[in-house]
């Protein structure tokens, strides 16, 4: 029985719920990348199709090193068939050195208009814009990749590709604007009337790549998730550098919570993983049935007002999840005592919350997994850098924590 369920919640939006009484450790959800493009700064060392990370890819001769492709998966002899052959193309449009924001953003156009017709295609179109606003740096991106793509200043091949590229994409939209196939009025002239098309763009530029582009980087921004680059290679554990940005329409629905109840395990670097690897949403605790799914969109050490402040800019929401109000009361100098009778309202409960889910190794999030240490039902592994903790070693943090308090653990007092 499937363990999730996609609703609407009391603000109107969209959320995940159990399905069902939920197991600590259990795989609630496995998505695939509906599409995914290699942060531009990682182009050369993430494999543009599996977005595995290692010494194995090597430069893709068709876009002329604009990415790379891994041998270990036989991505680069798998090239013809691959995710990557859809944008390799076209690459080139766009200098992914002066322009990386745009570069990433071109890669994530041509992947979303070259979606296969009919569910693959309807899913991303009829994810939510966010409200549709843009900043200045996003607006500019815009402008680049619709120049980049409405030029004629191509080789003859380019060209025609992005002409018949275009044709598709308009004659699938008419449906997703409510336009009758082969209608005569011109899409073009449709989104112009709906002031969808991007207006910062020179002239010249065709409105309906103004209207593509806008619209693949408001449902990016909205939906993705940036994929995490593994540790080791000397990496510091204290900086989190972004691998990929994925788009995964069920997983978007997740709303955060500074204190989640599950947590993303992201599985693109193991051997035993298939080319097309997925993004796992597992539960860190017992989650009874009809309980709402929350993930945080922070890491768990990233609270306090400057967490909140981040998730105003950056989403638009003020958090008001229980951890935030408590952390309120302790800001303005409040006691201790339970928020709305919560007794997950407590600073105590928070302490050993993170106590529990916080690894102390690089910041990542601990949690049970039955797939991966199926031998330690009462053990945890992070979900950034793979490190292991038995159910025994929590108990005595647990109680040298409660003992440097001076209150004794195993007699409960206190």
């Amino acid at each position: 029985m499937a363990a999730v369920i996609c609703e609407r919640d009391r603000y109107g939006g969209m959320c995940l719920r159990a399905s069902r009484d939920v197991m600590a450790g259990e795989v609630l959800l496995e998505e695939r990348p509906l599409v995914a493009v290699a942060a531009a700064a990682m182009r050369h060392r993430v494999c543009a199709d599996c977005l595995c990370v290692g010494d194995t890819v090597t430069p893709c001769a068709g876009c002329g090193g604009q990415a790379a492709l891994c041998n270990r998966r036989q991505c680069a002899m798998a090239h013809k068939g691959s995710r990557h052959a859809d944008v390799c193309w076209a690459l080139v449009l766009v200098d992914a050195q002066q322009y990386p924001s745009a570069f990433e953003l071109l890669s994530l156009v041509l992947h979303a208009a070259s979606l296969e017709e009919g569910p693959p295609f309807d899913a991303f179109w009829g994810m939510s814009t966010g409200g549709g606003s843009l900043d200045v740096g996003e607006q500019s991106a815009c402008d680049i990749v619709s120049n980049a793509l409405s030029s004629t200043n191509h080789t003859e091949e380019v060209v025609l590709r992005l002409k018949c590229l275009r044709a598709r994409v308009a004659e699938l939209l008419k449906s997703q604007a409510g336009l009758p196939s082969g209608s005569s009025s011109s899409f073009s002239a449709h989104a112009s009337r709906q002031n969808m098309a991007n207006e910062g763009a020179g002239a010249g530029v065709d409105p309906l790549w103004s209207l593509l582009v806008r619209g693949v980087c408001l449902r990016d921004k909205a939906n993705d998730f940036a994929l995490g680059c593994p540790m080791g290679d000397g990496c510091d554990p204290e900086v989190r550098v972004t691998r990929a940005i994925a788009v995964l329409p069920l997983l978007s629905r997740t709303n955060h919570s500074c204190i989640p109840n599950v947590v993303r395990f992201d599985r693109f670097d193991a051997e035993a993983c298939p080319a097309d690897s997925a993004t796992q949403l597992v539960a860190m605790d017992h989650i009874a049935q009809g309980t709402e799914l929350t993930l945080s969109y922070l890491p768990l050490n990233d609270g306090g007002a400057e967490g909140r402040k981040w998730l105003s800019e950056e989403y638009g929401f003020s958090c008001a999840c229980v951890r935030c109000r408590v952390e309120e009361r302790t800001e303005y100098g409040i006691e201790e005592g339970q928020i709305d009778g919560d007794v997950t309202g407590t600073p105590t409960y928070l302490f050993l919350f993170f106590l529990k889910h916080r690894c102390d190794e690089c910041g990542g999030t601990l949690s049970p997994h039955m797939g991966l240490i199926p031998h330690l039902p009462d053990g945890a592994m992070c979900n950034r850098c793979g490190s292991i903790r038995t159910g025994q070693e929590f108990e005595m943090l647990v109680q040298r924590a409660f003992e440097e308090d001076g209150e004794d653990w195993e007699s409960g007092s206190g």
